[in-house]
């Protein structure tokens, strides 16, 4: 699999796992480790973690492993969260079904 497709199922995995907690935050540094190629046509588990909360800042790492559990990729992203007034913009934006 293209290397971008990679990194952006990490990014996505990593931005899920900050949403869950019920944070917005975007993308302010991000760095991926290519373990092993990824395969096409071949089910993958993507992955993100929020592994520490800075206030403003937080760090959150992501991984892919095959079917197989073999680890085919890792991220480490350092997101920024969102200003209120921002994320009540976009609370309301998604809400209405509006992008």
């Amino acid at each position: 699999m293209h290397g971008g497709v990679t990194a952006a199922a990490l990014d996505e995995a990593m931005g899920w796992a900050m949403y869950g907690l019920g944070v917005w935050a975007v993308t302010g540094k991000m760095e991926v480790k290519f373990r092993q190629p990824l395969p096409l046509r071949q089910k993958a588990t993507v992955s993100g973690e929020v592994i520490r909360n800075r206030g403003r800042w937080l760090e959150v790492r992501g991984e892919i492993r095959s079917e197989e559990g073999r680890l085919m990729a890792e991220s480490y992203g350092l997101f920024m969260r969102l200003p209120e007034e921002r994320v009540r913009e976009l609370e309301e934006t998604y809400a209405e079904g509006r992008t």
